[in-house]
């Protein structure tokens, strides 16, 4: 005798008679009434075909709407319609050992995307550990406490993809939460009086500093979350303000120039930043300080740094070390640099063409290309004699998207993010 096993929601269907849906719906308009239930699994989508915001309704004593999946979704044909859109998003009953608690997000289209365009909304609850992770994100580290940070956000994510927009609205928008023990209590140490709103970064593989919204904890909403295109990421969780997930670097360079040797960076935001330790090392294992630059504390916007010595000749490596004001301590990526023909390498646009530029650096480099996958597109050698020369990036039959750009040469390792568009 077989033994036949049934996903959990699709036994939650067979015995309560809850309106379930496994593969995908199209609807012109749902409304959901005196506390109904829809149960998307199965990787299924609802797909609202209505711009209108109320398009999907709840009335009486409301409804409601479990996701509990990365590709369980919501598809909301909006396109560059404006208003209120909620989604009356659910926990788990109590049948199933949930709290069934309601969690509706709501997002407000203050400026109008592009016509073609479509947001996607899922909801699912994590471990502890805040396992499994979206898709795009690959980790929960956290500057403030040095380390793995799962324990200081709430035990969900939320998917809120306008991927498919040419030009993304501008939203303000109202996480809701479950603040019992299944989420907030437990091993996290959170506070709920902390909670903002956080999201992944995928093109910088990083929980980015900014925070968004405020809590209020007799409604358990996190709302205000005020996002503009260039903030617009699929991903996101709540964590507590005082240990938010990373603040990171956006850029570091050291270029050579009239004999002086010039430091820049930038950062998206900085929260509790003390100060900067610019170092350096001969050969990548011991390192000693050069510099140390103040940090600009809390910032929301971003910020540019910079730091100059006279060039010594010498091609060395070099790294910022940035420390909070509790002395916790995180490291860039290390950079070379150097001058009086110990040459550069730099990643430069050429009319219009992506490309690298070699200065006074002979040797042969391997040059590869990464997408966002994680996978090797493109892997070529580049020779290069002494002098100046370019070095155009081969981007062949590959799409128009932001790839990751490896260089390397025995223990010399540049990489870089490039957009690579042919218009």
């Amino acid at each position: 005798m077989k033994n036949h096993l049934i996903n959990p929601l699709t036994w939650l269907c067979l015995v309560t008679g809850l309106l379930c849906m496994q593969q995908t719906h199209a609807q012109g308009r749902l409304v959901l009434n005196d506390n109904a239930f829809l149960v998307i699994s199965n990787g299924a989508s609802l797909v609202i075909d209505n711009s209108s915001p109320d398009a999907l309704q709840t009335e009486g004593s409301g409804g409601n709407i479990i996701s509990e999946g990365e590709n369980n979704e919501v598809k909301w044909n909006i396109g560059s319609a404006t208003g209120t859109y909620v989604v009356p998003f659910t926990t788990l009953p109590a049948v199933q050992g949930g709290d069934e608690v309601k969690i509706p997000l709501s997002v407000n289209i203050t400026q109008a995307g592009s016509s073609d365009g479509n947001l996607v909304f899922a909801t699912y609850k994590t471990n502890n550990s805040n396992a499994p992770y979206p898709s795009d994100v690959t980790n929960m580290l956290s500057d403030a406490v040095g380390g793995d940070g799962s324990l200081y956000a709430i035990d969900r994510f939320w998917i809120v993809d306008a991927g498919a927009y040419t030009t993304k609205p501008d939203v303000d928008m109202s996480f809701g939460y479950d603040d019992g023990n299944s989420e907030l209590g437990g091993s996290n140490l959170l506070s709920e009086s902390g909670l903002q709103a956080q999201r992944f970064n995928f093109l910088m593989d990083d929980w980015q500093g900014t925070l968004f919204g405020s809590v209020n904890t007799s409604a358990n909403t996190v709302s205000g979350v005020t996002v503009g295109p260039a903030d617009f990421f699929r991903s996101w969780t709540l964590v507590d303000f005082a240990f938010p997930l990373p603040v990171s670097l956006t850029e570091f360079t050291g270029v050579c120039s009239n004999n002086q040797l010039q430091f820049h960076w930038s950062t998206a935001s900085e929260l509790n930043n003390n100060y900067f330790d610019l170092q350096k090392s001969e050969d990548g294992l011991e390192w000693k300080s050069l510099a140390r630059i103040d940090g600009a504390g809390n910032s929301a916007s971003p910020r540019n740094y910079s730091w100059q010595t006279a060039g010594d000749g010498n091609f060395a490596y070099y790294r910022l070390q940035q420390t909070d004001f509790n002395n916790r301590s995180r490291y860039s990526k290390v950079i070379s640099a150097g001058c009086n023909g110990s040459g550069e390498v730099l990643v430069v646009n050429y009319d219009g063409q992506a490309g690298i530029q070699f200065r006074n650096q002979p040797g042969l480099y391997n040059i590869q290309l990464i997408n966002q996958g994680g996978q090797v597109v493109m892997q070529e050698q580049a020779p290069v004699g002494e002098g100046e020369s370019f070095h155009a990036i081969q981007q062949g039959q590959l799409p128009d998207q932001i790839y990751l750009l490896k260089i390397t040469r025995g223990n010399y390792i540049l990489t870089k993010k490039v957009l690579l568009n042919r218009d």
